[in-house]
């Protein structure tokens, strides 16, 4: 590698391409490795304007700016730091011309014809015809080689530094460094040009001659020019040759220029698509963070309702378990009540017998005094007054108050209805509100769905984006490779059409000099002939020559001087047969040479016709691909045919005898051999034009063992061209490389199953060879026959039968070959008409034909060699056989070769040729040809087709793009759309947590009204029963006072008259006082016992009536009421019963007091009733009735 160089921002250096430009940026570039430097061009040659992926390193004008790396830069042409010599001011860099590539050095490039010669040295021509081919890569290129123009100083040009490196394409040799005391060498058009792409180039025949007249140039000193050069190519035509070169460099750097300026839009396009590409994936990350965000957002508001359902749920279910309680604790309550009832339902009882106890002692006896009943009776009617009094200021009271709690209950019952009549409405809006909430819940869950649905789409299209910006960076790359590749190939093209008018030029020239060789070698074949009529009467004269000799040594008469002289004739003879033979073998090496000329020019041209459909990325795939198998499979076809039809000139120079049959044997199956590979060499290149792409890169693998018998092939020619050859070493060698090729034909067979015509043709050419064969062999053993055949005069006949029998295969396989070759022009013909016949059995019956008559060919050659018994190294004189043992071997050699008649398998093969040429003369019987294109042509239509889809996938990226752009404000919109809805969804969350607050709210007040309802109601029933209690009582109380003052004077029977319904009971019964007393004494106990027992029970009673309102002090106002009460009776009644009255009263206040709860419940007197003038008298079971149906509606 190259010595890292030292520069600076301001220094103007050269680069790897040869591109020229001053140093504007050294540094890392974004999304790069390694350290890069900006360079600003001249020209608009460069990529860009100092901008890549949008950030700015320096500023030039659009396509002057290039960015490479730093082991690139292979010059410093001029420091920026460096001082000025005043004395010899710096010279200006040259301006390379728009689309020229940009070059500090003008390189000579050698001229093809008549190149101008340096005054000081000229160019040594040394290459012969017969020169080894130089190395790969040896021939500069002749992009890189120009001539300078007329007039040009040597001075002016600079030399290359040896630093310098190559080109990267293959395509470009590497430069040679040139001496500015001594011109440039001329290459030899043999060698290797376009590093070692081109075929061999032979020189002129002014080289050739130049080589041999003129000496070689001495170091140091003049060389004298070529006298031939100076005649055949003089200075005027050489300056026109180079004018007209100068003029086609013009018009190719036109065309260049006007090619770099048609590229120019795709590079700015190029870097607007990169800079659009590198913001879409800007846009597309924000785009892809805000849709990350969007989502966490909308996980957390899913993951916040779904706690506040599992919240609502959660209360549901203590709702639920509170309600569960309360039914439980109203089930309680129930039981309770029902206990209470029962408790209620006992206390009635024990109200009744306490009743029937007071009324028993109440109970007027007969046996009492009128004093006493009277008595009886006012205590009665105290007590009833008493009862009456304390109930109706109870009922008072108990008025009072339920008017102020039916006042308040209305007052809090016209608030609730109130309340309950707002809440139904709040609770219709927010079920109204709930709905459309659970709709928008719907609504927002379904645009849920959706923004997952737009996240695949982004997903989706992000995806899409980056395959695009994957495909795009493919496209560039493959955008770049053919900009290469179109440099590369205009350059190639350049250069191939430079050795186009190179090779016609010398093709011109080797025509003349082709003439005049022909003109020679006709001159000398008049010659040869000549010679070979002198060798021929010398051939004669030598044997007269031989026979004198032998004549002379039997007879043992010669003399030294005739010996001598004979000698001397032998001598001659001798000397002239090798001229004769040096001057075959000259002819030979000329006509091999003329020939493989013309192929050279005919596979020039032929590539170049390809090239211009197809053009390899590199040189080793040019080298190792198929095309290279192609033409070699070609050469070697066309060389085979070379070698076949040398060989069916050459005439042995060997004595008439066993000697030359059997070379003539080995050349027959030489040539055989060589028609075989012709056939399949032809074959193999047929196939190759017309089969698909991949059948044609699939070639490539038979390279190797084609290029072993163009080697093969090669040696043999090398061998023809020196005569120095042995005809059975001949005939082994390239039997062994017809075994070769043999493998080869399976892979041509495999790619040309589609193309029934070659195949047809190749077995028609397989046919005539193995008769050819077959032919060849009996003339052999026929001429064998003749020649050693040792008969007497009687056993001619036998000989001639012999001979006989072996003329008829010969004449059957010539009348074959004569047929076959019918075929295979009608054949011809068809295949030029696009036409093939169409065998009833297809071409497997003519390939099966073609086998056996190979087999046949092979056991022919096999009956030759055992019939054929000469030792060449017997120095004995051609042997004698007996006609016997001759015929007895060719009888058995026969047997081997056919074990039936041989006229009847000739006859049936001549029999089918005949049909087929027939059969195919009509047109019926044919059909068309399928002809595929070129692999070459396809492959430009694909490189097309990839320009044109390279376009398309623009067009499609930029519609990808805008829908990407459209896409993303779409989604923007749909994030702003949810951003929005989730604002909406919490302010109805939080609605819809007041709704819940307030429809919980609204469920209590409405079982609160409930009950207040049904309180209500009940209080509604208690108030008209009491009324209606009140108004009783109030009946009573007025009959009860009117009833004493109608009542007539007393008697002893009128006073016993107004008795209850108890002392009626009990006058009725008869029941003495003592017993009544002592009843009256187990009841008190009784109820006393029970009170006891159920206190605890009716511990709580208190609390359910109504309280009473308590005095300070009861005992003064018990004392009251009672003077009050006796006051009342002292109206009424005498001093005594009042008295007796009071004890009762007193007794009576007693037992209410010793049993509890009743002195707390009723009170007898009460100082606030003033209104009241007169005692109440009233029945006790009525007012008993009415106090409890009060106890009862205050417990219900």
């Amino acid at each position: 590698m190259s010595k890292m160089l030292d520069f600076e921002v301001g220094d103007v250096v050269k680069t790897a391409n040869n591109r020229q430009g001053t140093v504007r940026y050294i540094g890392p570039v974004t999304g790069k490795p390694d350290t890069w430097v900006g360079l600003e061009l001249d020209g608009p040659e460069g990529k860009n304007n100092g901008i890549v992926q949008g950030e700015r390193y320096f500023d030039c004008a659009p396509l002057h700016g290039i960015f490479t790396k730093v082991s690139d830069i292979t010059q410093l042409i001029v420091s920026a730091a460096a001082p000025k010599t005043p004395s010899k001011p710096p010279k200006p860099v040259p301006r390379p011309a728009p689309g020229a590539r940009p070059t500090a050095t003008a390189r000579p490039r050698p001229s093809s014809i008549g190149a101008a010669r340096s005054p000081t040295k000229p160019p040594a021509r040394t290459s012969t015809i017969g020169a080894s081919k130089p190395p790969l890569q040896s021939r500069p290129s002749i992009s890189q080689a120009r001539s300078p123009a007329l007039g040009a100083r040597p001075s002016s040009q600079t030399s290359r530094p040896p630093s310098q490196t190559a080109r990267p394409t293959s395509l470009v040799a590497a430069k040679t460094i040139q001496q500015p005391s001594a011109a440039p060498k001329r290459q030899s058009i043999s060698g290797t040009g376009l590093g070692g792409l081109r075929t061999a180039r032979k020189p002129s025949l002014s080289a050739s001659s130049a080589t041999s007249s003129i000496a070689a140039a001495r170091p140091g000193g003049p060389a004298p020019t070529s006298s031939i050069t100076s005649s055949k190519a003089p200075r005027d035509p050489a300056l026109q040759a180079q004018e007209t070169r100068l003029r086609q460099l013009e018009k190719q750097t036109a065309d260049q220029n006007a090619t770099i300026q048609e590229l120019m839009p795709y590079k700015a396009k190029s870097e607007k698509h990169e800079a659009l590409a590198l913001k879409v994936s800007e846009k597309f990350k924000e785009a892809h963070t805000e849709l990350q965000e969007a989502k966490r957002a909308a996980s957390s508001a899913i993951a916040e309702l779904e706690k506040a359902k599992e919240d609502f749920e959660i209360n549901l279910e203590h709702a639920i378990l509170d309600k569960e309680t309360a039914e439980a604790e109203r089930d309680e309550l129930s039981d309770q009540n029902e206990m209470l009832e029962a408790t209620i339902e006992e206390l009635r009882l024990d109200k009744e017998i306490y009743e029937a106890e007071a009324e028993a002692s109440l109970v007027v006896d007969e046996d009492m005094s009128d004093e006493q009943a009277h008595a009886v009776h006012v205590r009665k009617l105290q007590a009833e007054n008493k009862r009456l009094r304390a109930v109706i200021i109870d009922f008072r009271d108990i008025d009072k108050e339920r008017q102020g709690e039916t006042k308040r209950l209305r007052l809090e019952l016209e608030k609730t209805t109130e309340q309950a009549e707002e809440s139904a409405k709040e609770c219709t809006e927010l079920s109204l509100k709930v709905a459309q909430h659970e709709d928008t819940i719907t609504t927002l869950r379904e645009q849920v769905d959706a923004n997952n649905e737009w996240e695949e789409i982004l997903e989706d299209v992000t995806q899409r984006a980056n395959n695009l910006e994957e495909k795009n960076n493919r496209q560039e790359m493959e955008i770049r490779e053919l900009e290469n590749m179109n440099e590369v190939s205009t350059e190639t093209i350049a250069e191939y059409v430079e050795f186009t008018n190179d090779l016609q030029a010398e093709s011109s020239m080797r025509e003349t000099e082709l003439a005049e060789m022909t003109r020679e070698l006709e001159q000398e074949r008049i010659q040869n002939a000549q010679k070979d009529a002198t060798l021929a009467k010398y051939s004669e004269a030598f044997a007269e020559f031989q026979n004198q000799l032998q004549d002379q040594d039997m007879q043992q008469l010669m003399t030294e001087e005739k010996a001598q002289g004979m000698s001397d004739k032998f001598n001659k003879m001798m000397d002239l047969h090798r001229t004769l033979q040096a001057d075959r073998a000259k002819d030979t090496a000329k006509t091999i040479d003329n020939e493989l000329t013309k192929l050279s020019e005919k596979e020039a041209r032929e590539e170049l016709e390809v090239m211009k459909y197809y053009l390899p990325e590199n040189s080793e795939e040019y080298i190792d691909n198929s095309l290279r198998t192609y033409f070699r499979a070609k050469k070697i076809a066309f060389k085979a045919s070379l070698i076949s039809s040398l060989l069916t000139t050459l005439d042995p120079l060997t004595n008439e005898g066993p000697e030359k049959i059997l070379t003539n044997v080995f050349r027959y199956d030489t040539m055989y051999h060589l028609d075989y590979i012709r056939s399949h060499g032809e074959h193999f290149v047929a196939a190759l034009t017309h089969c698909t792409l991949e059948q044609y890169r699939k070639a490539v693998s038979e390279y190797e063992d084609i290029s072993v018998v163009e080697t093969t092939i090669e040696r043999t020619l090398d061998a023809l061209k020196r005569d120095d050859f042995n005809m059975k070493d001949l005939s082994g060698s390239i039997r062994g490389t017809d075994k070769i090729m043999r493998g080869i034909t399976s892979v041509s067979q495999r790619i040309s199953d589609a193309r029934p015509d070659d195949e047809l043709i190749l077995h028609t050419s397989l046919l005539r060879s193995s008769l050819e064969r077959i032919r060849a062999s009996f003339d052999a053993v026929k001429q064998y026959t003749q020649l050693v055949a040792d008969f007497e005069p009687e056993s001619e006949d036998q000989l001639d039968a012999l001979v006989d029998r072996l003329r008829k295969p010969q004449t059957a396989a010539l009348e074959c070959i004569a047929v076959v070759t019918k075929l295979s022009q009608a054949l011809a013909t068809l295949q030029s008409d696009d036409l093939y016949p169409q065998f009833p059995n297809g071409v497997q019956e003519v390939g099966e034909l073609s086998d056996m008559l190979v087999v046949f060919a092979d056991k022919a050659h096999e009956f030759a060699g055992q019939v054929i018994a000469f030792d060449a190294n017997d120095d004995d004189e051609t042997p004698s056989v007996d006609i016997d043992e001759l015929t007895s071997a060719v009888d058995a050699a026969m047997k081997v070769f056919a074990p039936k008649n041989i006229g009847d398998l000739f006859k049936d093969i001549k029999s089918t040729l005949t049909h087929w040429n027939e059969y195919a003369s009509i047109l019926n019987n044919t059909a068309e040809i399928e002809r595929l294109p070129a692999p070459w042509v396809v492959r430009a239509q694909e490189i097309k087709a990839s320009k044109k889809h390279a376009i398309d996938s623009e067009k499609k990226l930029q519609l990808l793009t805008a829908e990407h752009q459209s896409t993303l404000i779409q989604i923007r919109e749909r994030e702003e759309i949810i951003d929005t809805k989730e604002l909406e969804i919490e302010h109805l969350r939080a609605k819809h947590k007041e709704a819940v607050s307030k429809t919980e709210n609204l469920d209590q007040l409405q079982r609160e009204l409930q009950e207040a309802k049904t309180e209500l109601t009940s209080y509604k029933r208690e108030i008209e029963k009491q009324k209606e209690e009140i108004d009783d009582l109030r009946k009573h109380a007025e009959n009860s006072h009117l009833a004493p003052t109608t009542l007539p004077p007393t008697s002893p029977k009128e006073k016993a008259t107004p008795t209850t319904a108890v002392e009626k009971a009990t006058q009725e019964k008869d029941i003495s006082g003592s017993f009544a007393v002592f009843v009256q004494a187990l009841r008190q106990e009784n109820h006393w016992l029970r009170q006891r027992g159920h206190k605890k029970a009716f511990a709580h009673i208190g609390e359910v009536l109504p309280p009473l309102r308590k005095r300070q002090d009861e005992r003064v106002k018990l004392a009251k009421a009672t003077e009050l009460l006796e006051m009342a009776w002292s109206l009424h009644g005498s001093t005594e019963g009042s008295e007796g009255y009071g004890r009762m009263s007193r007794g009576k206040r007693k037992t209410v007091s010793k049993h509890g709860g009743v002195k707390g419940s009723v009170r007898i007197f009460d100082p606030e009733v003033m209104g009241v003038d007169d005692l109440c008298f009233a029945d006790l079971e009525v007012v008993g009735e009415g106090v409890e149906g009060l106890l009862a509606g205050m417990m219900g």
